[in-house]
């Protein structure tokens, strides 16, 4: 039967997303998904814009149905997040155990439930990072510097020159995410919904244009400022996009432009 229900279960199982991972990349309560999948309501009309621009489907297709399913996403479109699935449940996991109160047994069996996995999975994982804890507080915990100033998304800001890593403060290095150089926090709303102001993203530095991984989010650190964009080859220039539609794309001379680095994690409050 074609429902709604049925053409977003349809959606999630080609992207190979669970229902929780699409109201983390949305931005929706567990509850909204989960409600919308057993048909008990169906999603407003942003709401519908908002999962046809994470997803790539078709909002109208979401909307009505039909065959056969209709993406609008291009070659450009990235549905692989800067985790993986096993990474995000490890971070789920770590996140769901230090919310919450009772023994580790009780904790584990609670968390069972709300992820949908299993019991011998979260006992792992905690058993692992038990471990890690363990190994960490007898040497020295690794850290990675927070830079000290905000990734303006969606205007450029003065630039400032001259911090160093020992200048910055150093945060516990966040172990599921690959290796990384640095963490800075976003401004402003034009990365939504994919990144939100306030979010912390971890970065890896890269060493010259040859190595972009161009239609990828990067920081830029230009001659006006940090800026958090999708990268494009564009010539002498690189082209910089949002994800908010409402933010017109704009260019920048790879001249006045000092790093690259890429947006390897995303730690959302």
């Amino acid at each position: 039967m074609d429902t709604f229900s049925s053409r977003l279960m349809r959606v999630l199982m080609e992207l190979n997303w669970t229902n929780y991972r699409l109201a983390k990349e949305c931005g929706f309560s567990k509850s909204s998904v989960s409600n919308w999948l057993k048909d008990k309501v169906k999603p407003d009309d942003s709401k519908l814009e908002v999962i046809a621009r994470v997803t790539g489907v078709n909002k109208k297709w979401l909307k009505e149905g039909g065959e056969p399913i209709i993406w609008d996403r291009n070659e450009d479109f990235d549905i692989s997040m800067e985790v993986s699935l096993e990474q995000e449940l490890r971070y789920d996991i770590e996140q769901l155990y230090n919310s919450l109160e009772g023994t580790n047994y009780e904790k584990a069996e609670i968390i069972s439930k709300q992820l949908g996995c299993s019991i011998e999975k979260v006992k792992s994982v905690l058993r692992e990072q038990t471990d890690l804890l363990s190994v960490n507080t007898k040497i020295k915990t690794e850290t990675r510097p927070r830079i000290p100033y905000t990734a303006a998304a969606g205007s450029l800001t003065n630039a400032m020159n001259g911090i160093t890593a020992d200048q910055c403060e150093h945060i516990p290095r966040i172990n599921i995410f690959p290796e990384y150089d640095f963490t800075i926090i976003i401004k402003g709303d034009s990365m939504e919904p994919k990144y939100e102001g306030g979010d912390e993203v971890a970065c890896k530095r890269i060493d010259s244009t040859s190595f972009i991984q161009w239609g990828k989010v990067h920081v830029l650190d230009t001659a006006q400022g940090i800026l958090i964009k999708r990268a494009y080859e564009d010539g002498e220039k690189i082209r910089c996009v949002s994800y908010n539609p409402e933010y017109p794309d704009f260019s920048i001379d790879k001249s006045e432009i000092y790093s690259m680095s890429l947006v390897v994690g995303l730690v959302r409050l």
